[in-house]
């Protein structure tokens, strides 16, 4: 079996569904240094060069850890863009399995964390802090 991914080009700004699995995260009602951290945004965060460049990031960077090559399914990461374009508060918003932090949801946050600055959200012209869930599928291609 070949391994491939997709990256679902779905990026949910609403944690509401999702448990809280790691000490990592904020909580639902998002703060962080003190600031509101929004779900939605007039202006949401983005990644520079848009959703081509983001799904170009992610399939360059993001690897099948070969303790668990053959993973079908989704991870739900999470994290915060804040004003200054830096990743916040990586976690991982819905678990497939278990307590612990599985292989490829480590892998997942790895690269959240290596990510460029992304463009800051807006709310009424000022720069905001903003979470977003990104949902990555991981699938096997037959050969």
């Amino acid at each position: 079996m070949q391994r491939l991914f997709i990256i679902s080009f779905l990026l949910f700004s609403c944690l509401y569904g999702f448990g809280q699995l790691d000490t990592l995260c904020v909580p639902t009602i998002d703060t962080l240094d003190g600031q509101k951290v929004y779900s939605t945004a007039e202006k949401p965060a983005e990644f520079n060069g848009g959703q081509t460049s983001l799904f170009k990031f992610l399939t360059e960077n993001l690897h099948y850890p070969n303790i668990e090559a053959t993973f079908q399914g989704s991870i739900y990461s999470s994290f915060v863009v804040d004003t200054s374009g830096n990743i916040r508060n990586e976690c991982i918003a819905k678990k497939y399995s278990g307590n612990q932090i599985s292989y490829i949801e480590k892998e997942v946050i790895e690269v959240i964390k290596k990510m460029p600055k992304w463009i800051p959200a807006e709310q009424s012209g000022k720069k905001v802090y903003m979470r977003i869930i990104l949902p990555i599928k991981f699938q096997l291609k037959p050969e």
